[in-house]
């Protein structure tokens, strides 16, 4: 699952909401491409979270199996309502 079309705000907000509150913790550091950014992965136990931004989707973060796709669109749904997000890895 994605959560995608963030702003760079949005974006930042999310990271230490996921972060502070739901105490992911960031296990990668970031890789800078030409026209997409490799965010960290944050983890807690099985949920797994990808994070990065490119030219086409601005910031996003994306889910990496079925708990995490629970986890991540809970998460949408509470924190960001207005945000695009979908099933398609």
């Amino acid at each position: 699952m994605w959560l995608r079309g963030l702003s760079r705000a949005s974006y930042w907000r999310a990271r230490l909401l996921l972060c502070v509150r739901y105490g992911l913790r960031r296990t990668s550091k970031p890789i800078q491409g030409g026209d997409d950014w490799v965010g960290p992965t944050l983890v807690k136990e099985r949920t797994i979270v990808g994070s990065g931004w490119d030219i086409w989707v601005d910031y996003y973060f994306l889910s990496s199996n079925d708990e995490s796709d629970d986890f991540l669109r809970d998460f949408t749904a509470r924190h960001f309502s207005n945000a695009s997000y979908d099933n398609a890895a």
